[in-house]
């Protein structure tokens, strides 16, 4: 079974959108969740490559990687932090993609044809956006995980870094402001 995405003027086929067969088999509804799996794939890419863009802006018009003042820019840091975070998911999203179904996916994975012959019952196969994760399961116990073991962690912690160097460039700011503001 293929899952179609219908765009104005075509119609796409394809497993973009992780596990899509299995919910209409299971008749549910696939426009909202397979929506956000497509949303997720294409924005992901463009966020990262718009955190690129201004970090490059954003030393070009300094002239240095420091700030006007000698200091550290903040806001470059969380957004480096934001930007690995955003390559990151994609990195993940990516390894969510298949091909025609779960099964065929798998099935390669594990080392066998795409049909799945010669390999024990397919029990199905899972997807979550955050913590990012496809996982492949069988009936003999074997669980095998598409994404990269990096991804998660490295999500965690650009994660944690962005609202750690976003609270110091706040507290900063906020400072900096006071100690400008005349006190009369």
């Amino acid at each position: 079974m293929h899952a179609a995405v219908t765009f104005p003027m075509r119609t796409i086929r394809s497993c973009a959108v992780p596990g899509a067969a299995g919910r209409k088999a299971r008749g549910g509804k696939t426009r909202g969740v397979d929506f956000l799996y497509v949303f997720l794939l294409v924005l992901s890419p463009i966020a990262a490559i718009g955190v690129a863009v201004y970090l490059y802006n954003s030393v070009q018009a300094r002239g240095s990687y420091r700030g006007a003042d000698g200091g550290i820019p903040w806001a470059d840091v969380t957004a480096y932090f934001l930007g690995l975070f955003f390559v990151l998911y994609s990195v993940g999203m990516f390894h969510m993609i298949g091909t025609d179904s779960d099964l065929s996916t798998c099935s390669v994975l594990r080392g066998g044809e795409p049909s799945g012959i010669g390999l024990p019952g397919f029990v199905g196969a899972e997807q979550g956006l955050l913590p990012v994760k496809a996982t492949c399961r069988w009936a003999d116990g074997v669980t095998i995980n598409r994404v990269p073991g990096f991804v998660n962690p490295g999500l965690a912690f650009a994660l944690c870094c962005t609202a750690l160097s976003g609270s110091v460039g706040a507290v900063q700011f906020v400072r900096g402001k006071r100690a400008r503001v005349p006190v009369h």
